[in-house]
């Protein structure tokens, strides 16, 4: 499995797992209409893993595998 460690890159799924020594406080931030999102920052040998990717990263990757 591929590690991307240079600044600017970037993960985006269901569920991220998250480990680090140290995670800031937890802020509410406003999203999209009335809903809101999280937002926190990991710090000191911070290390994240997808274990649910994206519901149409997987349906494109299946429609690329029958093409």
């Amino acid at each position: 499995m591929p590690e991307y460690s240079n600044q600017g890159d970037a993960l985006r799924a269901n569920r991220i797992a998250v480990e680090a020594r140290s995670i800031s406080p937890v802020t509410v931030k406003k999203m999209s209409g009335g809903h809101k999102g999280q937002f926190a920052t990991l710090r000191n040998n911070a290390y994240c893993v997808i274990e649910i990717p994206l519901k149409w990263i997987l349906e494109k990757k299946s429609n690329d595998k029958t093409t």
